[in-house]
């Protein structure tokens, strides 16, 4: 589960999973509000502490990340309850995740989504688009 104090021990490197959960008429509509939740997971160093976890509403989540050999591994968790007003799971529901890095004197270098969209944090019509079977 999350760590719950980062200072020395995580790195700023992380990864954002943006979720619009709300009903299909109103996804993608406007910026955030209940159903629509971002979720950022700052992974630890050297695996001896548990990743810090920011949640956009405040939301309970869990997550699990370990650093592999070719970068790290995550499982996030969130409860349908964390989408507020969202009362039915949808058929589709709004996506984007998003990997941020940074260089040792902590300077973004890297800003990579899965839509190749910017903006996620502020408008949800830059999230793409995910089918739920």
């Amino acid at each position: 589960l999350a760590a719950t104090d980062p200072v020395g021990r995580m790195t700023k490197d992380c990864l954002r999973l943006y979720l619009d959960g709300r009903s299909s008429e109103r996804l993608g509509i406007g910026g955030y509000g209940d159903g629509v939740i971002s979720v950022t997971v700052f992974p630890s160093r050297d695996n001896a502490e548990g990743s810090y976890v920011q949640v956009s509403n405040g939301a309970e989540v869990e997550v699990e990340s370990r650093r592999t050999d070719m970068g790290y591994a995550f499982r996030l968790i969130v409860p349908w309850l964390a989408f507020g007003e969202a009362t039915n799971i949808p058929a589709v529901m709004g996506l984007d995740l998003a990997q941020i890095s940074h260089d040792a004197e902590g300077k973004n270098t890297l800003r990579m989504t899965w839509t190749g969209r910017d903006g996620q944090d502020r408008d949800t019509a830059t999230f793409g688009r995910l089918l739920l079977v």
